[in-house]
């Protein structure tokens, strides 16, 4: 037996998933941040690099090293709350406060330079000229989505748990504790500026 609530609810659960990312995007692009959002969360680690090692020291209390490689050269390094991430011209690695090792995913050949590079308490993002990268600090997994050849990175950017990727033909956003990106392709017609 059919009834019309089915179609009527997939509908109403299609609008949801395309206006809130919309919403996520516009509230990032404009600068607004609600109440209370300006609190900062103390930085929980200390990164250093010493003798060929990355080394974190998390909380002051321990210490968590990752060996760099004879041919790596540390291109980029950030801390932010509860997060530290480093970028080599070979690999992309992250740490938590709350794990005990790093999570590292080897960069392909191609992608050997970083475009975009950004950090919030909780979120590290990477962009290659071939993908987007994420570490998500609460589930402490890498998540990732391929840009097409012709695809030009316009801005990337994080804050709390909130990562925003824009290019010429889209728009992708990441929250912590999900491990995937919602995206929203621009129509023909549509610019950002």
């Amino acid at each position: 037996v059919k009834t019309h609530f089915e179609p009527v609810r997939i509908r109403r659960i299609m609008k949801i998933r395309f206006i809130l990312p919309a919403l996520i995007m516009l509230w990032l692009l404009t600068g607004h941040e609600p109440a209370g959002a300006q609190e900062e969360v103390e930085d929980l680690i200390d990164l250093f690099e010493s003798k060929g090692k990355m080394v974190a020291l998390v909380s002051g209390e321990r210490s968590v090293s990752v060996d760099l490689r004879s041919s790596e050269t540390v291109q980029w390094q950030g801390v932010k709350g509860y997060l530290a991430a480093f970028l080599t011209n070979e690999r992309f690695a992250a740490l938590s406060s709350r794990s005990g090792r790093w999570q590292t995913l080897d960069l392909r050949l191609s992608e050997d330079q970083a475009e975009w590079t950004a950090m919030s308490e909780y979120l590290a993002l990477v962009v290659t000229q071939d993908r987007i990268i994420a570490y998500d600090s609460d589930v402490q997994t890498f998540v990732e989505s391929r840009l097409s050849r012709t695809e030009s990175v316009l801005k990337a950017t994080t804050q709390k748990n909130l990562g925003i990727v824009v290019t010429d033909t889209r728009a992708l956003a990441l929250t912590s504790k999900v491990p995937m990106f919602s995206e929203i392709p621009f129509r023909v017609r549509e610019t950002v500026e």
